[in-house]
């Protein structure tokens, strides 16, 4: 099994993060992650691009597509972009703009 990665909250990734374990992001990303396990975005944890993972927890800011088995958008996100996904929460309080719609099959 992989271990958990961690993006720090004063590193910034600029590129495509590809995983097969989970991803926590503290910091920022500008580009696409890639997860075969869950990635979640910190409160303070940034986003902009794609992100493609089994679940994503979001407690920050993305700006981009979703594209989950289970996404999870908790009080203090604030997503901007298309969700696509299997199954969704959405806690009172998430600012949510954009398109969501569920996945017709698992995410590759």
């Amino acid at each position: 099994m992989a271990e958990a990665s961690v993006i720090g909250p004063t590193v910034t990734v600029v590129g495509i993060l590809e995983s097969s374990g989970d991803v926590t992001i503290q910091g920022t990303v500008r580009g696409d992650i890639q997860a075969k396990g869950n990635v979640t975005i910190s409160a303070r944890g940034r986003m902009e691009g794609n992100l493609h993972a089994s679940e994503a927890t979001l407690y920050g800011y993305l700006e981009g597509s979703i594209r989950a088995d289970k996404v999870v958008l908790c009080a203090s996100c604030n997503v901007k972009g298309e969700v696509v996904h299997a199954r969704i929460v959405i806690e009172e309080g998430a600012k949510f703009e954009g398109n969501c719609r569920p996945s017709l099959g698992p995410t590759p």
